[in-house]
């Protein structure tokens, strides 16, 4: 298989279709496919249906930015199979092709006012074989793959039942369901796929606490613990003033604090307790004059919960949120 990233401006492998820009190239009949649309990335559940010795190309986009005047093509041998300007709304958005192994194809992205290019993935069948980040610019030939013909099988090499020969996941693998994470007490080290039941022992107390600027409503912190947000300031009226909002979380998730300002001017101060502890502290990001989100500081939660009233029979005095458990 052969795929490579191309510098912006390159247009290396594009001759064949006899175009300067694969933006100005002439529009084909291309190969049936499908479109779909997500504000958030999700895994896929559906089991691809490739017909024997075809290839299969999957585009994913995800829009970072608005408003746009983005622009993505997907050209093979010369036939568009994706031409698409309409993007007006963030998140991740998906296409996916059946065409013949041995075709030469090509990504492009575009900007007429040279804002915020998308970022993006190319997949042939279910193996990456291109990635770029979001970057600003006019015009940039982002991927370009040989397709190979899809093999079908299981394609994880942590399933019981994977196929090493195989490029194309049917659905069929199989593992074995349990808690993945050592650091937890139910460990399970034949497991090879997570139940999401690890047991830590408890959860922990976090606090978020914010100091705004001259324009909070522009301001935005949040804390994103095992891929959700657990705790989030945003929409704020009062300027000048300290915010606080916390909440329990489970201990053994890994977080990130995140700043964002939508205006691009600096952003709010503060600090994040975890059971009455500071584990993440910062100053205002400086002003970037176009909207941003940066994480500031990062922590793992731990148990801090037990019985914490003194008359009960099983007090904890290095409990500090109550869990409910006192006995009298």
């Amino acid at each position: 298989m052969r795929s490579s990233m191309i510098r912006a401006g390159t247009r290396r492998g594009l001759a064949a279709a006899g175009c300067a820009l694969v933006a100005a190239c002439p529009g084909a009949a291309g190969p049936s496919g499908s479109d779909t649309d997500s504000d958030a990335a999700t895994a896929d559940t559906d089991v691809p249906v490739v017909a024997e010795r075809s290839g299969q190309l999957r585009l994913v986009v995800i829009t970072e930015a608005l408003p746009t005047d983005t622009r993505v093509v997907l050209m093979c041998d010369g036939r568009t199979l994706v031409d698409e300007g309409r993007f007006n709304a963030l998140g991740r958005r998906e296409w996916t092709f059946t065409v013949s192994p041995g075709e030469l194809c090509a990504v492009e992205v575009s900007d007429a006012r040279g804002g915020l290019l998308p970022g993006g993935e190319l997949y042939n069948c279910s193996l990456r074989v291109g990635a770029w980040e979001a970057a600003r610019g006019l015009a940039s030939t982002v991927a370009e793959v040989e397709v190979e013909a899809c093999v079908p099988g299981c394609v994880d090499p942590v399933a019981e039942n994977h196929s090493p020969g195989a490029t194309l996941d049917d659905g069929s693998c199989t593992y074995v369901f349990g808690c993945t994470d050592p650091d937890a007490r139910n460990h399970d080290p034949a497991a090879t796929r997570d139940d999401g039941r690890c047991d830590y022992g408890g959860f922990g107390r976090v606090e978020l606490l914010a100091h705004t600027d001259g324009r909070p409503q522009d301001t935005a912190v949040r804390l994103a613990c095992g891929g959700r947000d657990v705790v989030s300031l945003e929409g704020l009226t009062e300027a000048w003033s300290t915010v606080r909002v916390a909440s329990n979380v489970d201990a053994g998730f890994d977080c990130d604090v995140v700043v964002a300002d939508s205006f691009g001017d600096a952003s709010a101060a503060g600090r994040v307790d975890l059971c009455g502890v500071t584990v993440a502290e910062w100053a205002p990001q400086p002003s970037q004059g176009t909207p941003y989100e940066a994480i500031v500081g990062s922590f793992r939660t731990a148990p801090c919960s037990g019985c914490t009233d003194p008359q009960a029979t099983n007090f904890e005095s290095s409990a500090y949120v109550d869990d409910g458990t006192c006995v009298y």
